[in-house]
């Protein structure tokens, strides 16, 4: 698709090109093209995967592939570059990657709220109930310095000592290299005027 819009566009840039048929007739047969005649004017389009114009219609798609899973948000942008506003709506689950302080992740894949969940939550979109944080504000934690002793006291272990290997004080011993001398058993050599005590050079 991207070839046949870089030779489109060479012939647009230059008015004295010749009229390529070929490319003509490979445009208007591509599968993301969608060609609508109106009189004496051709217009071309772009064809995306799904025809979405709207959040409702945004909506109904999810709910239709609800069973698969979420679908990617770049294939819905990709659709119709609004879909974020139906996703700022707060009526679509949305997975994103982790985000900086004060500011919300990438959107990734967008799912269908089938269970209702963003409307049980209420305006504010993930607060918690009211008794849960009183319950949660009661609990007191030790001060670091004595984390180690209730955590002995408790029976368990903090996630970093568990993966310290000990070091091993001890040195390791180099292995010395066994010397002496070679012991020649071949004597019956000496008979034929050989010693493989030095370098042999066999006679000519």
């Amino acid at each position: 698709m991207s070839c046949l819009l870089d030779k489109w566009r060479t012939n647009e840039s230059h008015t004295d090109t010749a009229f390529n048929q070929d490319l003509y007739d490979a445009f208007n047969a591509h599968d993301r093209v969608n060609v609508s005649d109106r009189g004496m004017v051709k217009l071309w389009s772009y064809r995306p995967d799904f025809l979405i114009n709207n959040s409702h219609q945004v909506l109904e798609l999810l709910k239709r592939f609800s069973s698969r899973g979420g679908m990617p948000v770049n294939t819905l942008k990709q659709s119709w570059p609004g879909v974020m506003t139906a996703i700022t709506e707060g009526k679509i689950l949305v997975f994103r990657t982790e985000g900086s302080v004060g500011k919300e992740g990438v959107a990734k894949c967008a799912f269908y709220d089938d269970l209702g969940c963003r409307e049980k939550l209420g305006p504010n979109h993930g607060a918690l109930d009211e008794e849960f944080r009183e319950m949660w504000h009661l609990l007191e934690t030790p001060p670091v310095h004595s984390l180690p002793q209730e955590l002995q006291e408790a029976g368990l272990t903090s996630s970093s000592s568990t993966n310290i290997r000990p070091v091993s004080t001890q040195k390791k011993s180099k292995k010395r290299a066994k010397g002496g001398k070679v012991k020649i058993t071949n004597t019956h050599l000496k008979d034929l005027g050989i010693d493989l005590s030095k370098d042999y050079v066999p006679k000519k």
